[in-house]
């Protein structure tokens, strides 16, 4: 038996709810993004990576600037979309 109940906040048994999850992954995403900066592309999504790599809670990431992407971890599958059926009024770069 661990010291906490599961219902008890700052349990390690307890699974995050739904709300943390969302925070945990903003908090990430800003930290990750002000990594991915700087004239050398390739090098910033580097660096973008292996901060996301040190946070913990975060099962993959994928980093994307210019023609250079990364990944790290785990990510769900992506499926491919054509542009022009999305959001048709946007201007796509």
């Amino acid at each position: 038996m661990t010291p906490f109940s599961k219902r008890e906040r700052g349990s390690l048994n307890r699974r995050p709810e739904p709300r943390e999850r969302a925070s945990l992954a903003d908090a990430a995403a800003t930290a990750i993004a002000n990594e991915v900066r700087g004239e050398d592309e390739g090098e910033s999504v580097k660096l973008g990576l292996e901060r996301a790599e040190g946070i913990d809670g975060i099962r993959g990431c994928l980093v994307i600037r210019g023609r250079h992407a990364g990944i790290v971890g785990r990510l769900p599958r992506l499926i491919p979309v054509d542009r022009s059926n999305v959001l048709s009024e946007v201007d796509w770069v």
